[in-house]
């Protein structure tokens, strides 16, 4: 069976301390900005595994949920990056423009100059999102290889585009 993924927000000054206090948790499968509970937050992707609840007997420990010890070795990176991409590319907005490019080679061929303007700007638009997934991409095979500290913090990522 396969492991059950959440969005899991901490505080940024949080993620070297071994067992950070998550702020919040979502469904791996609904989209929540990196920005919902202000700003400082890092964002990860982690197995329901890695969130320790407390404890109803310990009147010393955290009263809130905690990640377990070894949370960043638990980060699916793949996952991270997905992620990234979805806030900026959806899936169905890249299958758009793949789409768009299509119907324009069909309609005005493969050379470019002889496109309409509107075409190209629309070309050029999606090239923008599409140079990010590869970014992105590459980031997961470099995070892959050699984990950073911070995998939840813009930082650790290529810049968003600037095109909507």
């Amino acid at each position: 069976m396969a492991t059950q993924n959440v969005q899991v927000f901490i505080r940024s000054t949080d993620v070297g301390v071994t067992n950070p206090i998550m702020i919040a948790s979502y469904p791996e499968s609904r989209p929540v900005s990196s920005d919902t509970h202000g700003p400082g937050m890092s964002v990860y992707i982690l197995p329901i595994e890695a969130i320790k609840q407390p404890k109803p007997d310990d009147l010393t420990g955290p009263r809130s949920p905690t990640l377990v010890d070894n949370w960043q070795s638990m980060i699916p990176v793949s996952a991270m990056g997905t992620a990234l991409v979805a806030e900026v590319f959806s899936v169905s907005e890249q299958l758009f423009s793949l789409h768009q490019e299509i119907e324009s080679i069909q309609a005005y061929g493969a050379d470019l100059s002889k496109w309409p303007a509107e075409a190209r700007q629309r070309k050029a638009d999606f090239a923008e999102k599409w140079k990010y997934v590869e970014a992105v991409t590459e980031s997961v095979r470099k995070h892959a290889a050699l984990p950073s500290h911070d995998l939840g913090s813009a930082k650790a990522w290529p810049s968003k585009p600037t095109s909507k």
